[in-house]
């Protein structure tokens, strides 16, 4: 079999092409993969229901990953679990201002140790059923899960605010339902795994 000039040329074309798709994609992936890449706040509504925007942050200790090494805290050494773990989060409060009910969301991306966090909160959560979903609990105002669909584990927690007489506020944390329109919208949104 011969080539002529001009196949030649189209072949070399071809491979030169194939060559630079596969260099940026390598690029790509190791860019969207990496860890130490500042988090980005995802688009968020101004009002979920009757709850408004208030705050969302990735400022502070959740821009970059934090490290912590997994095992020595006096708290977790019964574990025997041992490892690094390095995570970052986005943290977003929603309020709704005629009930004086607020949501925390927490949008956390786990950079290393990803399985020892998960054996560490298989020891210490309980599961939860909300509608649908079996998720899991840590404290009570808690429910959390794993999704696959750009962070790893998505929390929220459930508060009422009570004015304080001499100014200010506070938060009293009940147990959390996921019965309101912000849990609602991140369940659909960052759907657990199943």
């Amino acid at each position: 079999m011969t080539i002529n000039k001009k196949g030649f040329v189209i072949v070399l074309l071809i491979i030169v092409f194939l060559i630079i798709f596969i260099l940026v994609g390598v690029v790509a992936w190791r860019w969207y993969n990496d860890p130490n890449k500042p988090l980005q706040i995802p688009s968020l509504p101004q009002t979920i229901g009757n709850y408004k925007l208030v705050e969302s942050s990735n400022k502070g200790s959740n821009a970059e990953p934090v490290c912590n090494e997994f095992g020595s805290h006096p708290d977790i050494v019964w574990t025997n679990l041992s490892g690094e773990l390095c995570a970052r989060g986005i943290r977003i409060e929603y309020f709704d201002e005629q009930t004086n009910k607020g949501v925390f969301v927490m949008l956390t991306d786990i950079t290393r140790g990803i399985d020892l966090y998960k054996k560490y909160l298989s020891l210490i959560t309980k599961p939860v059923q909300v509608g649908e979903f079996r998720l899991l609990r840590l404290e009570s105002h808690e429910i959390f899960w794993y999704t696959p669909k750009g962070y790893d584990v998505i929390m929220t927690q459930e508060f009422t605010r009570e004015a304080l007489p001499e100014g200010g506020y506070k938060n009293n944390y009940g147990t959390a339902t996921g019965d309101n329109a912000v849990t609602q919208y991140f369940l659909k949104k960052y759907e657990p795994v199943s």
